[in-house]
């Protein structure tokens, strides 16, 4: 069962070294990658959009994060500070 919700490995690994180190930490608790999803700071990856990205506001923690998740019955996001 545990096996149906993890991942092998991901199409598009993440830029961040933060992410992944998270990610990694992750990994030996089943041999696999957990279902999870990132934010992305549009501060520190602006090269990698074609269009200049404008934001009021960029979630300051975790909690936040764990906040917006819950209201949007998301999954679970790791946030990059």
């Amino acid at each position: 069962m545990l096996k149906e919700r993890v991942i092998r490995f991901f199409e598009f690994p993440p830029e961040s070294f933060y992410i992944r180190k998270i990610l990694r930490s992750l990994y030996p608790e089943t041999g696999l990658y957990p279902d999870v999803a990132w934010s992305l700071n549009p501060r520190y990856y602006a090269s990698l959009f074609k269009t200049k990205i404008y934001y009021d506001a960029y979630p300051g923690s975790q909690g936040e994060i764990d906040d917006i998740v819950a209201r949007l019955h998301l999954r679970r996001v790791i946030y990059d500070p």
